[in-house]
């Protein structure tokens, strides 16, 4: 059974890359022009809905974060890797890795965000 599905697995792959989809589309392109469009889907809405935002406080520092995304402060980049870190986490605590992450790569990209981002 493993077997089987393992073959389906790369046979799809193969399809997708010989008809032009999937990974080798933009292979062609440098890493940092890439673009991924979920990274280019995520609104406020989807983050607190899959961040589990329970406050206000929590709610605000997101539109904050797109906010200053929005007005081009904040890389799209930087808040959609703390997006994927924190989804990745215990649904209790995904907020707090989310917010912590945010920080983070701010303060090693030297983005400066102001005392009402948190």
């Amino acid at each position: 059974m493993k077997t089987r599905r393992m073959f389906l697995k790369y046979t799809a792959a193969a399809f997708t890359a010989i008809l032009g989809g999937g990974v080798c589309a933009d292979a062609s392109l440098p890493a940092q022009e890439r673009k991924d469009s979920s990274e280019e889907n995520l609104t406020p809405e989807i983050v607190c809905r899959t961040l589990y935002v329970r406050t206000t406080e929590e709610e605000a520092f997101v539109g904050k974060c797109f906010g200053l995304r929005d007005e081009g402060v904040l890389p799209n980049r930087i808040l959609y890797t703390a997006y994927r870190y924190a989804v990745k986490k215990t649904k209790s605590k995904r907020f707090s890795y989310f917010k912590y992450t945010i920080v983070k790569l701010c303060r090693e990209n030297n983005v400066v965000l102001d005392d009402r981002a948190g």
